[in-house]
């Protein structure tokens, strides 16, 4: 795309509106007029889209330029960055609650562990006393089975 002066670009302004007759413009008394300030040879159709090109650009609006939009899509991308942020931590949160769930669970299966351990040690002790224990049972049994007697 060719660069043109600020003089240029308001001076082909000049001359299309001077020669804007109800919105059709003659596009070949511009090229002449146009071609004459500038002592050169310009075609209808290179000045017409001179034009267009001039009229979209002072067209555009601040809100619509590019620097605009890329604040924009930056504010975005900042905005779902928070909220990704916001879901990994609630993700966190309930893991860590489950982890809290899981540590119980833990201090549930070392207290466990640590009566299966009593229990075992109770248990070699009983094995100690195991013959003292059948002495003890008969003896009760015996003492039933005389009681009952003594009642008959």
């Amino acid at each position: 795309m060719k660069m043109h002066s600020d003089a240029d670009n308001a001076l082909i302004e000049r001359v299309v509106e001077k020669y804007n007759n109800n919105g059709k413009i003659l596009w070949a008394k511009v090229a002449e007029e146009i071609g004459a300030a500038l002592d050169r040879k310009i075609t209808p159709g290179a000045v017409k889209i001179w034009h267009y090109r001039v009229v979209a650009r002072d067209g555009v609006k601040q809100s619509q330029r590019a620097g605009d939009k890329t604040w924009e899509r930056t504010q975005r991308w900042i905005e779902n960055l928070l909220a990704s942020n916001y879901r990994i931590r609630a993700k966190l949160y309930s893991k860590k609650g489950k982890r809290r769930a899981s540590a119980k669970t833990e201090l549930l299966k070392k207290k466990v562990k640590e009566l299966r351990e009593e229990i075992a040690k109770l248990k070699t002790e009983l094995k100690s006393h195991r013959p003292i224990l059948r002495w003890w049972v008969r003896t009760r049994k015996a003492l039933k089975s005389a009681g009952k007697a003594l009642i008959e």
